[in-house]
């Protein structure tokens, strides 16, 4: 029975070799995996490192051509702005002349209108006495026009007892 545990003994022993050195063969395939993932992983890093430099270098030329183009619109505007102005400048003299010939026109028009006023005024003295005629008659007709309202109102209550009676009547007839 001895020889048969030394035996088994044996046995168990090259078996725990075997698995030692499988789980030994295990482990440096899984450390080479994981040196070759971590490889690849830096790789992309860099690549993306790379890409992302690219990137900003892009847009630092970018940004560059869009300040150089800015400036010269801006000297293109700050140009066309100055001939603006010029040109608003003359026209503003232009106008100046031309409103100090209006306003010297219109001095001559004042002038005739005054003595247009002049008789106006004595025309309205003469239709003044003719309004002073004229308002005897309007109190007589105002006086007319009194007792046409009276007589008016007069007959919208009477009508309005009218239309109630009939109302009344309409409601009997239909009831």
């Amino acid at each position: 029975k001895i020889s048969y545990e030394a035996d088994r003994y044996v046995a168990l022993q090259s078996e725990l070799a075997e698995v030692q050195r499988a789980k030994e063969r295990v482990e440096e395939k899984l450390r080479s995996e994981f040196d070759a993932e971590r490889q690849k992983l830096q790789e992309a890093q860099q690549k993306m490192q790379a890409n992302h430099q690219k990137e900003l270098e892009a847009m630092r030329s970018q940004l560059k051509f869009n300040l150089e183009h800015f400036h010269e619109t801006l000297d293109t505007t700050e140009t066309t702005c100055e001939t603006q102005m010029e040109q608003v400048r003359v026209s503003g003299l232009v106008k100046l002349k031309s409103q100090e010939s209006l306003v010297t026109q219109l001095r001559k028009e004042q002038d005739s209108l005054l003595r247009g006023l002049d008789l106006m005024e004595k025309e309205k003295e003469k239709i003044s006495k003719e309004q002073n005629d004229a308002q005897g008659k309007i109190e007589s007709l105002g006086n007319k026009v009194e007792e046409l309202k009276r007589t008016v109102n007069g007959l919208r209550v009477e009508r309005k007892e009218r239309d109630s009676t009939l109302a009344e009547k309409e409601k009997k007839i239909s009831e």
